[in-house]
């Protein structure tokens, strides 16, 4: 694992610092594990974790991967993630959302977790 990159935001008051790290898989590729930290009283404490990138793999007629991004609004840490197939022949999501809200104390509480399927516009409990 090689750090790469480090940003910071802020939600409600709280500063957030996200570090990327690349991770050799069995593919023999890399996937970008990006880790989510909080800083309490000069302390940063792993919150949580996403991939921006991962190779998941192929079968005998398709491969798969994803992408996932960050995005903060108001009170919320949102991850969305874009599933992709080369072939969009097998019935997986496109598309998932997990949503946190940061409270008064700074932790963090998953709030909604739903998933779109190709062609759908509705988003739907997994």
């Amino acid at each position: 694992m090689s750090y790469a990159q480090q940003n910071s935001f802020v939600v409600k008051d709280f500063t957030f610092f996200t570090k990327k790290i690349k991770i050799k898989n069995q593919w023999d590729t890399k996937d970008e594990l990006i880790k989510v930290y909080i800083l309490k009283h000069t302390v940063k404490k792993l919150i949580l974790e996403y991939y921006a990138y991962k190779n998941e793999g192929e079968d005998c007629n398709n491969s798969f991967w994803y992408t996932g991004k960050l995005n903060v609004l108001n009170d919320s840490i949102i991850i969305t993630t874009h599933h992709f197939q080369k072939t969009k022949l097998d019935p997986i999501e496109e598309w998932s959302k997990k949503i946190y809200k940061v409270n008064n104390n700074g932790f963090i509480n998953l709030v909604y977790k739903k998933v779109k399927y190709n062609n759908e516009t509705e988003w739907k409990n997994n």
